[in-house]
């Protein structure tokens, strides 16, 4: 019955913004300038993922005023790529819930009059990423055709209406990596060469309290919770890593994650360990570059350790396999997903409960540290 209450909730919520976006956008058939507009609206993970290919815009749109319209969580970091000329950040719960936000982004969107608007997301949204290319009024509007990940088949029939093109997918599993870059591709009409991006140096960090490659960084969170490992065990590991190396550990995550972190800082007292929340972007993915190594879940900070080439550890439950985790083997930086491999044998079909996530033991991150890292550790320390 819940599932059902949702669902419908939903349908109405769409169809409401469907007819609000309707009458705000009526009408938007102005002169177009030479601007390209590309939307994407990724939680920080993946647009990390969409930064690690150097291949964001094919050469044949290089005469182009080139505008991102992106998730304000990474307005600062696509700002600091240099890549775009213009970048509109968008609170995304603003752009859902309050009427008001959502018209005046739109106004904004469609007084750019861009010629050209693409979305590369590979599983829409209905109500963002899709609204916004419909708004835009673009002359020509690129799409990926997607799966139905993010919104149900009906709304995605009625979403495919507002593309001039959408590009056709292979019908196969890919990492979301590869999955980007085969949308460049296929728009450029051409092979293009995969080139791993290495995020450059964003701001200089105090020294003092991150000395460089002195600290691992553990983040206990996740964008949701079906990808996170229990608390219980991450303050187990805190433990034996303590009891087994003499090294700081930095407890890491966003202001939402401040009560998980305290949970597991409870009952410790070392000057080895400390906790840090609420940090801008760009200063955290600093605080990654300079550690030893990562170890959190499936979510942007083992994302973002391959773009800053630092090692991570990703404690994995197989949520959406082969998507997001495990990388390319070819990959340099990627993450050493930790599973249980009965979970893998029964493709995971025990993810949504947790099991797969509860099943991995704290003896089975500590077997990955003390077999990959530890001479490194001790190159670096001794």
């Amino acid at each position: 019955m819940n599932k059902i209450f949702k669902y419908s909730l939903r349908f109405f919520y769409n169809f409401f913004i469907y007819f609000v976006d309707s009458i705000i956008s009526f009408d938007n058939k102005s002169l177009k300038k030479n601007t390209l507009l590309i939307v994407r609206l990724d939680a920080i993970g993946d647009f990390i993922i969409y930064i690690s290919s150097d291949n964001l815009i094919p050469k044949k749109y290089n005469g182009m005023k080139k505008i991102l319209i992106c998730n304000q969580a990474v307005f600062e970091l696509a700002n600091s790529l240099q890549i775009f000329d213009e970048i509109i950040g968008i609170n995304l719960p603003q752009f859902k819930k309050n009427l008001i936000y959502r018209c005046k982004i739109i106004k904004k969107i469609m007084a750019i009059k861009s010629k050209i608007a693409i979305q590369p997301t590979f599983s829409r949204h209905f109500s963002t990423g899709d609204a916004i290319i419909r708004v835009s009024g673009a002359n020509i509007k690129i799409g990926f055709d997607g799966d139905c990940t993010n919104q149900s088949k009906f709304f995605k029939l009625i979403s495919d209406q507002w593309y001039s093109k959408l590009i056709r997918s292979d019908k196969l599993i890919k990492m979301e990596r590869d999955r980007n870059h085969e949308f460049f591709e296929k728009l450029s009409n051409k092979k293009v060469k995969f080139k791993q991006y290495i995020l450059p140096k964003l701001i200089d960090l105090n020294t003092r309290i991150f000395p460089p490659k002195r600290y691992i960084v553990i983040c206990p969170g996740a964008s949701s919770e079906d990808k996170c490992w229990p608390k219980e065990r991450y303050k187990k590991l805190v433990k034996e890593i303590m009891n087994n190396f003499e090294i700081k550990i930095i407890i890491c995550g966003s202001k939402k994650e401040k009560g998980l972190i305290k949970d597991i800082m409870k009952d410790f007292e070392s000057e080895f360990l400390k906790d840090i929340y609420g940090k801008r972007l760009i200063e955290f993915i600093e605080i990654l570059r300079n550690a030893l190594f990562i170890i959190g879940n499936d979510s942007s900070p083992v994302h973002i350790a391959s773009l800053v080439k630092t090692k991570s550890i990703c404690i994995y439950g197989g949520k959406l396999h082969k998507r997001f985790m495990p990388y390319p083997k070819d990959l340099k930086y990627a993450p050493i997903p930790v599973f249980n491999i009965e979970c893998k044998k029964n493709n995971w079909s025990c993810s949504q409960d947790h099991n797969c996530l509860s099943k991995i033991e704290v003896e089975d991150i500590m077997k990955i540290i003390k077999s990959e890292l530890k001479i490194y550790l001790n190159q670096i320390l001794y």
